[in-house]
């Protein structure tokens, strides 16, 4: 059972270690400075300043950038006219990139008649 205990223990390390995280960034929002995972501590280690260093860290919240504009409205109407035909039940990814690309080209319709 200890052996169990101490794969799985080393399991949890490799997967930490070979975790790659991709930032997204959010339209409107601060960029949030890269914390690294910090594994919990096992029972029997004593706590060091490298976990309340990164508690510290990434304990600052995101604010709303004042340079940068609110995004221009976006008009769904057709997407959401096609969306609420399909019962919820049978909606899937192919239909919903449908139903987006069915809006756009309306849309870019618009724009060159316009």
């Amino acid at each position: 059972m200890i052996y169990d205990l101490l794969d799985a223990k080393r399991l949890y390390r490799t997967y930490l270690q070979n975790l790659n995280l991709i930032k997204v960034s959010v339209y409107g929002q601060e960029e949030v400075p890269a914390i690294t995972p910090v594994p919990p501590p096992t029972p029997g280690q004593s706590l060091g300043t490298a976990g309340a260093g990164a508690v510290a860290e990434g304990g600052s919240a995101t604010m709303l950038s004042a340079d940068r504009a609110p995004p221009p409205p976006v008009d769904m109407r057709y997407y959401n006219d096609l969306m609420n035909t399909i019962p919820q039940e049978s909606v899937s990814v192919p239909l919903i990139m449908h139903c987006m690309l069915e809006q756009v080209s309306l849309w870019y319709t618009d724009e060159v008649l316009q």
